[in-house]
């Protein structure tokens, strides 16, 4: 009796964009794109102003050296695109396996010159992304000690950026978007900003120097609201418009495509891009000085909302979309050097 040999060939597996090679050559632009900037000292020395933030003037202060001051900077971007990418994980909203929120937030960070070596929106990022995890890490239940901690957390990154105030009420709608609005936790959330007020109160009466509270009072009623005039010639503000409209496509294609079945996913999504609207339109009709700060916060949803897009795509034609916004972010950054 003969026995023949069957061989079973299993599927390879399919690529994608979390590969080495992918993160790589991520990272090499990345660098390449800040070494550039430190090279022509873009951004350096870093601006005050006659209204920073005495904590913002305190950190600024410790930079005296441009190299120290770029790798400050560059572990900041780093520390926010892992905290981002932890994030993740805390709100559910890419299941499986992905470099890519780390990634699309890396590439925002380093390839805008704006941003660069940091500035005080990217220090209240350190601030901001943790009280995300503490309002969002649970599905069914926010426990009220966590709604303080959460906007304690942003007071104290607006004491460098005050304008991280203005993101309180996007936490709001989180809160109520995921259904863990409750009385006792809207309450909580406006003791932890007081808490934290109140004791910049006591160090003021302290030092005799209330600077630290008259500073931040002058900043949030000084609004300058104005469309810029030069929108069409100015290629930031264009930049920024189409990310925008990209990003509004990206969201109606998850959303209206059937990969997306999962509940919390799609109340994810929806939150990031009402996050994302709220800070274009303050990008655009606040403070125009302060604009590059609220950039930054633009970019953290759209970074989250482009990853979930490319994780779930697969083949030539993901790559060559991926790997085309990266040449037009380098290119972008090398363009902002050009024009110095």
């Amino acid at each position: 009796m003969e026995y023949t040999e069957r061989r079973t060939y299993g599927r390879a597996p399919r690529p994608n964009l979390s590969q080495w090679h992918t993160l790589m050559m991520t990272l090499v632009l990345s660098v390449t794109s800040l070494l550039l900037a430190c090279q022509y000292s873009v951004g350096y020395p870093l601006a005050t102003g006659d209204g920073a933030m005495p904590l913002w003037r305190f950190v600024r202060s410790l930079m005296t050296d441009k190299v120290v001051a770029y790798l400050a900077g560059f572990l900041i971007l780093t520390v926010s695109a892992l905290m981002l990418q932890r994030l993740n994980l805390y709100m559910n909203i890419i299941r499986h396996n992905t470099k890519l929120p780390f990634l699309m937030f890396f590439i925002f960070g380093s390839m805008n010159l704006n941003f660069l070596p940091y500035s005080p929106a990217s220090v209240a990022m350190l601030f901001f992304l943790p009280a995300l995890f503490e309002l969002f890490r649970s599905e069914e239940y926010l426990e009220s000690k966590r709604a303080f901690n959460a906007t304690a957390m942003m007071a104290i990154g607006s004491l460098i950026w005050v304008y991280a105030l203005w993101f309180i009420p996007i936490c709001w709608y989180g809160m109520y978007r995921f259904k863990l609005m409750r009385i006792r936790n809207l309450i909580a959330t406006v003791f932890g900003f007081l808490t934290v007020y109140w004791l910049t109160f006591g160090w003021c009466v302290w030092r005799h120097d209330f600077t630290a509270l008259s500073v931040p009072y002058h900043r949030l009623t000084a609004v300058d609201i104005s469309f810029p005039q030069d929108f069409t010639h100015d290629f930031r503000w264009m930049s920024v418009a189409c990310i925008y409209m990209l990003l509004l496509i990206v969201v109606f294609y998850i959303r209206y495509h059937g990969y997306v079945n999962s509940l919390r996913t799609r109340q994810t999504l929806s939150f990031f891009l009402v996050m994302a609207t709220y800070a274009f339109i303050l990008f655009f009709f606040i403070n125009r000085q302060q604009s590059t700060g609220f950039l930054y916060f633009f970019y953290m949803p759209a970074a989250f909302i482009f990853a979930c897009f490319f994780s779930g795509r697969h083949g030539v034609m993901a790559f060559l979309l991926y790997y085309t916004a990266l040449a037009f972010m380098f290119m972008f950054a090398l363009v902002q050097i050009w024009l110095l």
